[in-house]
């Protein structure tokens, strides 16, 4: 069977049985640490969410400190925050001002907790009416439950992405290959102008970019600016960028399909070919159909090295500019060829069919 997947990934390139196997365990492993910390993420946010609720007592801080662990670059500072507190005449003590508290390399960010705690100080203490020896002065989301996950966002969408392939490349061998037989091409025409959309990719994934490269950045921007612990207001505007990426990148890329940025146009009125930018051509470019000399479809682009990156099958066109000269201009690439050559066939007809 992983031969067959071999065989089948990459839409036919062989990657090797070794390549799969090695796919599959690195993904294992990386899914492995994500969900780990994902899950105490979620839990430490679900106990700040409940212990708003929980009853309170009078408490009296007795130790608040930095606690200081390593040293130099691998140099971690933690707020260290004693109390003691009394439910049902019974006396606890407890160093959890919050749950999964998490240390860090900038001492502002503990600082920040310890300075909120004096010694001697009476504070109110959310205490477990389960367990009341469960017991924490912070309650609620912090800005640091919003900034972890923001921080495990990118992990969490490399993730899926990684299982999609995988599960994409097993489902083609249940799937059996669609028989041979002429491409129909989406092609949307008013009897005038005929229209292909050359933007194939998959719709979801102007989102993945927007909330991956968002949280990405967004890590950087905070983590330097505010630390990993940074107050709750900055959170919530560096949350509302990248949720404005992630649904603001898929609407601009619908609209500029529905203008038509990505389509390659026949127009049979004035006789010209639109052809959009990308795959080598810098801007949008119109050229005279009257002055097209062939089409071809038989040229692939370049692979990467050790072929990991599927070939692509490109569509050129054979024509003279305006001086008179003979030019190959590459119009697009697709992945199947049997579009490709769909594609070179419309265009053939449309430029040289009708003389």
């Amino acid at each position: 069977m992983v031969r067959r997947l071999a065989r089948k990934l990459g839409k036919g390139e062989r990657l090797g049985c070794g390549a799969v196997l090695f796919a599959v365990v690195w993904v294992g492993g990386w899914s492995a640490g994500t969900l780990f910390f994902d899950n105490m993420t979620l839990r430490a946010a679900l106990n700040q969410l409940r212990a708003v609720d929980y009853p309170t007592t009078e408490g009296v801080v007795t130790v608040s400190e930095v606690a200081v662990s390593g040293s130099g670059e691998d140099t971690s500072y933690k707020p260290r925050v004693a109390f003691e507190y009394t439910v049902g005449g019974f006396k606890h003590t407890s160093e959890q001002v919050r749950y999964e508290i998490m240390g860090s390399n900038a001492k502002r960010d503990a600082q920040r907790i310890v300075d909120r705690f004096a010694v001697g100080e009476r504070v109110p203490v959310y205490y477990n009416p389960d367990d009341p020896a469960d017991a924490v002065l912070i309650v609620g989301l912090q800005g640091q439950d919003l900034f972890i996950a923001m921080f495990l966002t990118p992990f969490n969408l490399i993730m899926l992405g990684s299982w999609a392939v995988i599960v994409g490349g097993v489902a083609t061998l249940f799937i059996k290959d669609k028989a041979d037989g002429p491409v129909t091409l989406p092609i949307k025409t008013d009897g005038r102008v005929d229209r292909l959309c050359t933007d194939t990719k998959w719709a979801p994934g102007a989102a993945f970019v927007g909330l991956g490269g968002g949280s990405f950045v967004g890590v950087f921007v905070v983590g330097f600016g505010w630390g990993f612990n940074p107050p709750i207001e900055v959170m919530a505007v560096a949350w509302s960028v990248i949720g404005g990426l992630t649904l603001g990148l898929p609407v601009a890329r619908y609209l500029r399909r529905r203008m038509g940025v990505y389509d390659l146009v026949v127009d049979r009125t004035a006789d010209t070919l639109t052809v959009p930018a990308g795959h080598g051509n810098a801007q949008r470019r119109v050229i005279d159909l009257n002055a097209v000399l062939g089409v071809d479809s038989g040229a692939k682009k370049e692979k990467a090295p050790h072929g990991k990156t599927p070939a692509e099958f490109g569509v050129s066109l054979v024509h003279r500019d305006a001086q008179g000269d003979e030019r190959i201009t590459h119009l697009w690439a697709w992945d199947e060829e049997p579009t490709a050559h769909a594609v070179a066939e419309w265009l053939e007809t449309a430029a040289l069919g009708r003389r």
